[in-house]
């Protein structure tokens, strides 16, 4: 099971309401978007998320720190990197299996926040 979360260093107080949003959002779509200023905390609250639902997912759940990509060219390494894809071939056209090295990974149960 991935467990690939960065450390929770800081406190988190409040934003209940926000996380079982997010709780039913992801039970619900495979993508989530959180959209905001910087530093009101859509990353603290997208990782206590990510916590939260984890054990929902027999593969569990990956971070890929996107903050740091200065353009869309290395978008899909770092998120196959982050979920321990080797290999960086796209989706195939019906977007549920993703080849990998040796086999195929099944994506139909995944989430992405």
């Amino acid at each position: 099971m991935l467990g690939h979360l960065p450390e929770d260093t800081t406190g988190f107080v409040g934003r209940d309401d926000e996380l079982t949003l997010l709780d039913r959002a992801l039970a619900r779509h495979r993508l989530i978007t959180l959209v905001g200023c910087g530093g009101v905390g859509k990353s603290r609250l997208a990782l206590r998320a990510a916590r939260r639902v984890r054990e929902a997912f027999r593969d569990g759940v990956a971070w890929a720190e996107l903050a740091p990509l200065q353009g869309a060219r290395l978008l899909v390494a770092t998120v196959s990197d982050a979920c321990d894809l080797s290999d960086h071939t796209p989706p195939d056209a019906g977007g549920r299996t993703v080849r990998v090295a040796g086999g195929q990974a099944d994506t139909a149960g995944a989430r992405l926040l």
